[in-house]
Parts: structure tokens; sequence; C-alpha cells
């Protein structure tokens, strides 16, 4: 079992190595809607699909698809994201059974009778099993199963089960957790219990690209230069430098608008935080902005260690349990 949490920002990956090992592995998603080349031919990341397409994954390039639309969820660009992150990590050649991710308001319906998408569900597998094959010829992963499940909520699991399925110490049944996973383009929020009862849950178009975008604006100018390329103001976001230069101050300015939107939603969706017991932020922004969003709450924050990997990890987890049940 491969779990690929393929968010707007990054598609992460755990699964079990050959040694036994659980490893994790992570390839941006940005992909260009053309098959590039280099002085070799096809690039190592080029694809084609049945349908005609053609996809280029993880490069810097000026014409990347858009991530944080709807439709990007059941695309080609999608499943040619799966199949490199797939390559990467070593399964090329070989069956395997995925567990891939979509957003919490696509997941879920509000429509009554019907609280779990199946018909998006349904065509997000169809695409991930789609046909494809590697440019530049590289064997690719033979996908033999694919589920689907809601991000965000899973790393609730992770991060307060044991392997065994039964709960840490610190937390019991009854609890009432808000779960927000900050992702690349979209924040999902979630009012979970430990046996994994939603109370409620929203999603909101923002989080840590809205931050990246926001600092090449303010940094652009600093450095003399008319924009700077999407990986490397990723990097500096990351980091807190840009071209050996400390530009914590610019990454605080650009987040400060994201965090002020984010709080503000999840004081409309929590109109009263002390009734919670805890506040699990994950994702990409975690360790951007989450400490901050807690201390505006005045809730115990938890945020896992390596928090863009929780959601990946804690599905894993789940699909180990079941398959020793």
């Amino acid at each position: 079992m491969v779990v690929i949490d393929e968010g707007s920002a990054q598609a992460k990956a755990t699964y079990r190595a050959d040694n036994g090992a659980i490893v994790t592995h992570v390839v941006p998603s940005r992909v260009a809607e053309q098959a590039k080349v280099d002085i070799n031919g096809y690039a190592e990341s080029a694809y084609f699909t049945e349908e005609g397409g053609e996809y280029t994954v993880n490069g810097d390039f000026d014409d990347i698809i858009r991530t944080n639309i709807p439709s990007y969820q059941t695309s080609e660009a999608n499943r040619a994201l799966v199949h490199e992150t797939l390559r990467q990590s070593g399964f090329g050649g070989r069956p395997v059974r995925v567990a891939v991710t979509l957003p919490m308001n696509q997941f879920f319906s509000k429509v009554q009778g019907a609280p779990i998408n199946q018909k998006l569900i349904a065509s997000k597998k169809r695409n991930v099993l789609g046909g494809i094959k590697s440019a530049a010829g590289h064997q690719l992963a033979e996908i033999i199963d694919c589920k689907v499940y809601p991000e965000g909520i899973p790393a609730l699991f992770d991060t307060i089960r044991n392997d065994d399925g039964s709960l840490k110490s610190g937390f019991e049944e009854g609890m009432k957790i808000l779960v927000v996973d900050i992702g690349g383009t979209t924040t999902d929020v979630s009012v979970v219990t430990p046996n994994g009862t939603i109370e409620s849950y929203d999603s909101f178009s923002t989080g840590v690209l809205t931050v990246v975008e926001r600092f090449s604006e303010l940094a652009a100018p600093e450095f003399g230069l008319k924009r700077i390329p999407r990986a490397l103001a990723e990097e500096a976001v990351k980091s807190g430098r840009l071209k050996n230069m400390n530009v914590s101050e610019l990454i605080q300015r650009a987040s400060r608008n994201v965090m002020q939107t984010i709080l503000r939603e999840l004081e409309a969706m929590v109109s009263t935080p002390s009734l919670l017991d805890k506040i699990l932020i994950v994702g990409g922004g975690a360790a951007l902005m989450g400490r901050e969003l807690a201390e505006a709450m005045g809730v115990e924050v938890l945020i896992p260690e390596q928090p863009d990997m929780a959601i990946s990890r804690g599905i894993y987890k789940l699909e180990m349990l079941k398959a020793r049940s």
C-alpha cells in the first residue's frame, strides 16, 4: 500500500520500504501541460495519457496547471502527479495498491441522505486507474486498486492513536478536537472526536501558496527582480532565507493576512472555543502559523512532527490496522 496525499502544493507519500522501514517522500504539485524535453530527449518526469494529453511534473515552469480548482482532482495532470510520485518512490514496474485524497468539501456532501460524495470518489478512482505512459520510457507502477480518503481528518488518527489503534496517553474518547489542515490553497477544518465522529466541517480557499504568492510580491522589488520563481519562493518561505539573506520579516508580513483569514473562519465555525479540548494543526502551514492561531483561540495546540505528512501517515496507519484485523 502506498498512500499519496496529493494536495495542491505537494504530493506526500507514505509506504513501507523493502527493508521494512516506514518511508515518506514528497513531490511538489507542479505540473505543466506539455511533455517537456531536455538534451537527452523527453524529460524524466514527462507523461502521455491515454486521452492524448501531455504533462511534465515537478519543474519550475511558468505554465503550471492550477491545482486549487475542483476539476484538478480528477484530471490527467493529477494522474501524472500520482505516477511520478510512485516512480520517484521506487515502484516503477511493480503492482501497487494506492490510497489518495480529496479536499474535505469535495469528499463529503451536505445533501441530506448522501453524506459522502460517492460520484466524485468513483470518478477520482477511475482517473487514478486510467492509462498513462512515461514519455522517457520508464517503467511505471501498475495501480491495481485505489481508495480515496478525505484530507484533514486522518491526521487525527496519526496523532492520537498507537499503531494498534489504542488511544495514546492524554486522550479520551469523548474529547472534542478541532482539526485544522492548512494546505497549499485550501484550509480544511473539522471538529472530530477520537472515535471518528465528525461534528462539523468546512473548507475555505486560502493556504500556504497564498503566503508564497504574497511573499513573492513583497520580495521581488526588494531584490530588484520582476518575479521570483515559485519553487524559489516556496523554499524561502520554508527556510526563512532567500539568496542567503534572512527574509523572516517579509514572510511574517506575507502570512499575516492569511492567518487573519483563517482565524476569522475558525471563529465563525467555533463560536465557543472553550468547549474544545484541543486543536490539532497540520499541513504545510502548521509550522508557519499554527502556534499563533492556537494562541489567538486560547486552546491547547498539537502540532505533530512533520505536520505536512500527518494525513498520509494517518491513512497508512488506518490501512495497516485494517489489514491486521
